[in-house]
């Protein structure tokens, strides 16, 4: 599928971006594979400064094959510092193996009395298990109970591991799309627990979330002032991105264009690029939004009907308006 990317081109003393379409797609870049990522090492395995530079810069911009997404990924995202060699990387692998099932074992080790006295995590493993059942449910790989079992255990294990966390609906579907990266369950568990080190404040209850959005608003203040005035007047809430960024996206594109996504948020998490993605969706939309006149309702509204047909390469738009907004 194609789909516009647009440039903005901020003028200086100007409150107006000129946008300027380009033809490009997630098809014209070719995701880097396990080849480009040993010619980035070294003869241990270790990575210099540079070449781990260069691994994110690749990571960013190309995305990853979905064989090599398992070692990438703990790269980028800190499970593998750069410094380890590949003794090392299976020394931790088997570590936190370990760890993951000796976490797991203290909540199945539980009886009924102890679940009983402990309603706050009864309530969760009851709210996991109804969210488990329901959690792409046609998929045929969910179809199989081997896999909602996993589901849950890593949800469980994770409710146990994490008590600032715990269990946040939406965890489920990030566990889902991280199952089509790997079968082991240990490392679904520790990417997961890698991805909620930046996004953990999503799902914490306390102030920082409502925070987080006004993020969102700022970038569309630079880049479109007079849609920022029309979301200001119309008292549109940015609480209509929450879903898209709890979720990183999974249900606003196929799981393989999730996925691409996911690649160019984790290669540089720092950057919190989903606020930016969720900026250019809506950026994108302005004219229609603006034209038709649409309140908070009407936005939630044509933001589900427009969710599985939004080109990914909106990251590119994305990546442009994040460039111009970082160094303005």
């Amino acid at each position: 599928r194609r789909g516009d990317v647009f440039v903005i081109i901020k003028q200086l003393k100007m409150n107006e971006a000129i946008v300027a379409p380009i033809n490009l797609t997630m098809k014209d870049v070719f995701p880097i594979d396990i080849n480009t990522v040993k010619q980035l090492e070294n003869g241990e395995g270790t990575f210099t400064k540079p070449a781990e530079a260069d691994l994110r810069k690749l990571v960013y911009v190309n995305g990853i094959q979905n064989e090599s997404r398992v070692l990438v990924w703990k790269l980028v995202l800190g499970y593998y510092t750069p410094q380890m060699t590949y003794t090392q990387r299976n020394d931790i692998d088997c570590i936190r193996k370990k760890m993951y099932y000796n976490i797991k074992q203290q909540w199945q080790n539980f009886d009924d009395e102890q679940l009983e006295n402990w309603k706050e995590m009864r309530t969760i493993f009851d709210q996991i298990d109804k969210d488990v059942r329901r959690t792409d449910s046609k998929l045929e790989k969910f179809k199989n109970p081997r896999n909602t079992e996993k589901l849950r255990d890593v949800l469980r294990t994770y409710a146990l591991y994490n008590f600032e966390v715990q269990y946040g609906q939406g965890l489920n579907d990030l566990v889902s799309i991280i199952m089509d990266v790997t079968e082991s369950e240990s490392d679904v568990f520790w990417i997961l627990k890698s991805i909620m080190e930046f996004m953990g404040v999503f799902y914490r209850k306390d102030e920082k979330r409502k925070k987080t959005f006004e993020e969102v608003g700022d970038i569309i203040k630079f880049v479109n002032p007079e849609f920022f005035a029309y979301i200001h007047t119309n008292k549109i809430d940015f609480s209509v991105c929450f879903r898209w960024i709890v979720l990183l996206f999974k249900r606003e594109f196929r799981r393989e264009e999730c996925l691409e996504l996911w690649d160019r948020i984790f290669a540089y998490p720092e950057r919190e690029m989903y606020y930016f993605i969720c900026a250019s969706i809506l950026l994108e939309n302005a004219p229609v939004i603006m034209e038709r006149q649409m309140k908070f309702d009407g936005v939630v509204e044509f933001l589900q009907k427009i969710q599985r047909n939004i080109p990914t390469a909106v990251f590119f738009y994305a990546d442009v308006i994040y460039q111009q907004y970082t160094y303005r």
